[in-house]
């Protein structure tokens, strides 16, 4: 057998009733893989997947195929293996457990890049938060009494890997457009994490997606099953398809917003609208002087220099970048911004 077929050291990345992506081992060397399991699935399907996950992974968009197992579990039970690629820990893990964890580079060093002991993983998340929040009162009499205290600086370390993150979702969904494609189920935790040491700054990040069971040609689309389960699994699909219409350039778009706005939101002004938020603004000019007004009077009011927490509230790009998602997340599904207007805003922003 390709795998030691042992429920021990199981980590489930997605869970499906069709299919499942979870963690596994190889019986030959006992190094840890990614295995994508079918339940009742014609063969057909299976390989169809296969060979565009297979396409993808030579784009350096998704981890290698290494198999393919027939007779998984039961006669029509079926699986691939893709080598594991970082820690497997999702984008999703990653932005919530790094999470006020700004400064602290060992750590997210340690979460992107040594693959983690699940049962031990409480005591690994539950470490000390280190944060660098200061009043301008503190910041001054730090000054006074040790000039070689450490200020915070403009841009904690969990901030420039969150930027070099979304950086990085866009290009890789400019290569999967440019290669005729559709993702067509786009979501945060159906992203790998891995780290890079190559970067100058030691503050490297790449990623890799998985799971492509959606995937359908670009100039077609498809129609999504209507159930209710479903959707609520993928709250980041676009809300036509959501009412019934086929995806498209402009749903994958939306999928790529929110999860933009999701590894972002730690850094945006958290009390004017939320990716919970039910408020439609059907005209932009208004919306816009509202969002406008907002960061004016909170402007005003900032009276901390902070870590990240809050955004650099008089940078006007980032405001901008931060309008431009959620008019993307909020406008008809035709007036979404494109994916080269998206990567321009985030390089003016970041």
């Amino acid at each position: 057998d390709l795998l030691n077929q042992t429920e021990e050291d199981i980590h489930w990345l997605s869970r499906t009733p069709r299919d499942a992506i979870r963690l596994g081992k190889l019986a030959l060397n006992n190094q840890t893989v990614i295995v994508k399991e079918f339940y009742k699935v014609e063969f057909e399907i299976m390989r169809n997947e296969a060979c565009i996950t297979g396409l993808f992974a030579k784009l350096n968009v998704s981890p290698n195929i290494i198999g393919i197992l027939i007779e998984y579990h039961q006669m029509n039970d079926l699986a691939f293996v893709q080598e594991f690629y970082g820690t497997g820990v999702s984008l999703a893990e990653f932005t919530s457990v790094s999470s006020g964890h700004e400064w602290d580079l060992s750590f997210l060093k340690t979460l992107a890049e040594v693959e983690i002991n699940y049962d031990d993983q409480d005591e690994f998340f539950n470490k000390v938060v280190d944060s660098c929040e200061y009043t301008i009162s503190k910041v001054f009499i730090n000054l006074l009494t040790d000039w070689n205290t450490r200020t915070c600086k403009l841009k904690s370390h969990r901030r420039i890997l969150i930027e070099r993150i979304s950086l990085i979702l866009i290009q890789k969904m400019i290569v999967l457009h440019g290669s005729g494609y559709l993702i067509n189920n786009f979501r945060i935790n159906n992203i790998l994490v891995n780290w890079n040491d190559n970067s100058i700054d030691r503050l490297g990040i790449d990623l890799r997606f998985i799971d492509f069971g959606l995937t359908s040609s670009i100039q077609q689309g498809i129609y999504l099953e209507s159930d209710f389960k479903f959707f609520t699994r993928f709250t980041s699909l676009a809300p036509e398809v959501v009412h019934g219409h086929k995806t498209s350039r402009s749903s994958d778009i939306y999928s790529l917003c929110y999860v933009l706005y999701q590894v972002m939101e730690d850094y945006f002004p958290s009390s004017f609208l939320s990716l919970s938020s039910e408020k439609f603004f059907t005209n932009s000019t208004t919306f816009e002087n509202l969002y406008i007004k907002f960061v004016s009077r909170l402007t005003t009011r900032q009276n901390l220099v902070t870590a990240d927490k809050d955004h650099e509230l008089k940078d006007i790009t980032f405001h901008k970048y931060h309008l431009l998602l959620i008019r993307c997340l909020h406008n008809h599904s035709s007036d979404r911004p494109t994916l080269l207007s998206i990567l321009s805003a985030v390089s003016l922003a970041f």
